[in-house]
């Protein structure tokens, strides 16, 4: 898989002990990081809720829902806010965009107001993963597919998502 990390100029990108500690790397439901566990929160919840109304405009997360999906992530944030947006929780809001951009959630927009639906057939190809590749899947959706723009945010700059695998690699090497 790694030797696919090549560039024209440079040879290799990876050295071998990075390329080791790659292959070494243990990836489960409980690491590395919280990802994978918070993530199958945020689409419990909007399965258990058999869709859940997004805000009409930017179609983000409602705010009265932002609470008890931040309660079932694994370090719930603490807020003193009395009325928080989604991006005062920075994790659902990372997580949402990955939702979206991922394709495991849609927008519908049959009724009087627009609902976010898991989309099943997308669904049961991802809990046929293993957790490597749901892992890899979501970094894959954040450096490649994942806009800002698709959560409200304005058109990237410089240092907000990477666009295309050759500003990927570019990243890496720097």
């Amino acid at each position: 898989m790694w030797d696919a990390w090549w560039t024209r100029d440079q040879g290799r990108v990876l050295s071998a002990a990075q390329e080791r500690t790659l292959r070494e790397q243990d990836v489960g439901e409980d690491g590395p990081g919280t990802v994978l566990r918070d993530f199958n929160a945020l689409l419990s919840f909007i399965e258990e809720e058999r869709g859940i109304r997004v805000t009409d405009k930017l179609r983000l997360l409602p705010l009265r829902a932002l609470p008890e999906i931040n309660a079932r992530m694994v370090h719930p944030l603490r807020l003193g806010l009395q009325r928080p947006q989604q991006k005062s929780f920075p994790h659902i809001h990372g997580l949402y965009l990955l939702a979206r951009a991922s394709g495991l959630t849609r927008v519908r927009e049959d009724g009087e107001r627009p609902r976010l639906v898991v989309d099943e057939e997308v669904h049961r190809v991802w809990t046929d993963l293993n957790p490597t590749e749901r892992y890899c899947t979501l970094l894959e959706t954040w450096l490649l597919r994942a806009k800002p723009e698709m959560i409200g945010e304005r058109k990237r700059g410089s240092f907000l998502a990477l666009e295309t695998s050759s500003d990927c690699l570019t990243f890496l090497n720097r």
